[in-house]
């Protein structure tokens, strides 16, 4: 019986499904499914965005040293948030805990759960800190670099699941 999945959801979440089943009438699986890629190709538009702020400030006459590695960061994070949605169906906000959600066989897995940590904790400081302890040049170089290469990994896992 289907009515059984509804009793371990939250007030919320039967709201948002109820939400979801009146604007989509009528949804089927295929419906469903189209959706998920939606939110899938959505969240990775996100993150596309905020890579090419990164690397338009960089360009800039006046490349903001922030601005940049804050930018990065949060390309990265989108990018995450994407793969562990298309792969667990879990939307996965919180930070510290985002990295440790990529899938096993995601490429580089251990390598990209450390940068992905060492970026959060880099864009704290861009973010918070009023003192800047690294070069900021080669931050900004290993900022734009990392984030693209994650974004591009992100992107291709992503399609291999059918969900962009």
């Amino acid at each position: 019986m289907p009515a059984r999945h509804f009793e371990r959801l939250s007030p919320a979440a039967i709201a948002a499904l109820t939400r979801i089943v009146e604007e989509s009438s009528p949804l089927d699986s295929e419906g469903l499914r189209d959706m998920l890629q939606q939110f899938v190709s959505a969240r990775m538009a996100l993150a596309r965005r905020f890579l090419s702020n990164a690397v338009d400030n960089a360009a800039s006459e006046q490349p903001d040293f922030r601005l940049i590695v804050s930018r990065a960061y949060y390309a990265m994070y989108h990018a995450a948030r994407s793969v562990v949605f298309a792969f667990s169906r879990a939307d996965v906000d919180a930070h510290r805990e985002l990295p440790s959600k990529l899938p096993s066989d995601f490429p580089d897995r251990g390598l990209w759960v450390e940068r992905l940590k060492g970026w959060r904790i880099r864009r704290d400081a861009a973010d918070y800190s009023p003192f800047a302890d690294e070069d900021q040049n080669a931050l900004k170089a290993d900022a734009i670099a990392d984030s693209g290469a994650f974004y591009q990994l992100c992107s291709e896992y992503v399609r291999k699941r059918g969900d962009l």
